[in-house]
């Protein structure tokens, strides 16, 4: 099952996370709509970009490794090698009552499940453990709702790789629900001395939520992971806003984080300047509308429609509601520019030769091309009408 669940959670990375590949192919769902620029600039060296357990490396997604094979790490010179489990633990059945149950003579059973034994090792060369942590699916109560917890199966533990500066092994581990697409993912981060559990946050679930990844700064000291910025020092920044839901995160550069919220209380207008630019607090540092975050076709959840240009150090963000772009430079992101298609000049081939192309796939709306001249970043566009 956790095979199935693997192979589908995959399937959702290659169809709707595209906004994090490189330039040359498409990104998915992005941000746009002008905003006036903030007096302050925000400067920053710009990162080279690693997203946990989906590395970016050379334009290909490389998976977590297989634990259950004892992949490498690396600490104060010396080799050790990571192992997890995850066994079910018949003796320890769980039950959940629906919520009259029980003060029934007969209580009325909702879910039904078994405990499981999530067990993580570090060894060393020869095969000697360094540590042993188990956790049981009660630790999970925080991130995971308990008719989940009841009835996940045993889905092992993956290892993603050590974060030096909080000295951690990262893992994630799913709950799912079987034969179905409910689930949660959720990152674990144990102590690569002791094995000591030092956080636990939940990633995004299997389906139907947020475009975010965890990504960790260049300079190794902030990990973006679903709605929380994690620091190395231990401190924990939330991105949570009252009668918001977060539909993408994004790192921008080592001190700026994009953050989309899409509002769900009664009093929410289109125009809301709704896409924030944080620091490592969570304080917005300028904002801009962007309302382009549309669930995709494949139920994958919210969809950021963007590209990143190695060139020239900027992201493109295409809005398909309000045919919109969003240029966001990495090192300079308060200075972004904002162009509908009417104030673009047209693109159309051949191109110049020190123009690239970017295309632009949303699952809804209108797609689009973006001619970017790297030379002098201006840029050329057609927006292209949905045919019906």
């Amino acid at each position: 099952m956790r095979a199935f669940l693997r192979l589908a959670y995959l399937a959702l990375l290659l169809t709707g996370c595209e906004s994090r590949q490189p330039a040359g192919t498409v990104a998915k769902k992005t941000v746009t709509s002008p905003v006036a620029t903030p007096k302050t600039v925000v400067s920053a060296r710009i990162p080279t970009t690693t997203i946990f357990g989906k590395i970016y490396a050379g334009g290909t997604w490389i998976e977590p490794a297989d634990s259950s094979h004892g992949p490498p790490v690396q600490l104060a010179g010396q080799t050790w090698r990571v192992y997890t489990t995850a066994h079910p633990d018949s003796t320890r059945p769980l039950t959940l009552y629906a919520p009259s149950g029980r003060s029934q003579r007969l209580p009325a059973i909702s879910e039904v499940g078994v405990d499981v034994r999530y067990t993580f090792e570090l060894r060393d060369a020869h095969g000697r453990p360094r540590f042993t942590r188990t956790l049981r699916k009660a630790d999970f109560a925080g991130q995971v709702y308990e008719e989940l917890r009841t009835v996940a199966g045993a889905s092992p533990p993956v290892f993603l790789r050590y974060w030096p500066a909080r000295g951690a092994l990262c893992f994630e581990v799913n709950f799912g629900r079987p034969e179905t697409d409910e689930g949660l993912i959720v990152l674990v981060l144990l102590d690569a001395r002791t094995g000591k559990l030092l956080h636990l946050a939940s990633e995004k679930a299997f389906m139907n939520d947020c475009d975010c990844w965890p990504t960790l700064t260049a300079d190794g000291q902030t990990l973006l992971v679903g709605k929380e910025l994690l620091h190395a020092n231990g401190r924990v920044t939330t991105l949570v806003r009252p009668n918001k839901s977060i539909a993408a995160t994004r790192l921008v550069n080592d001190s700026t984080f994009l953050v989309v919220y899409e509002g769900t209380g009664p009093n929410e207008s289109a125009g809301l300047a709704n896409a924030l630019l944080v620091n490592q607090k969570g304080q917005a540092l300028g904002r801009f509308t962007f309302h382009g975050t549309g669930l995709s076709q494949s139920g994958g959840g919210f969809s950021l429609t963007s590209r990143f240009l190695p060139a020239t150090q900027t992201s493109y963000l295409f809005d398909e509601v309000s045919s919109t772009f969003t240029l966001l430079p990495t090192a300079r992101p308060l200075a972004l520019r904002q162009l509908t298609a009417r104030q673009l000049v047209p693109a159309r081939p051949p191109r110049r030769p020190t123009e690239v192309a970017l295309t632009f796939e949303p699952d809804y709306g209108p797609s689009a091309t973006l001619y970017v001249d790297t030379l002098t970043q201006q840029v050329r566009g057609t927006v292209h009408e949905m045919v019906h």
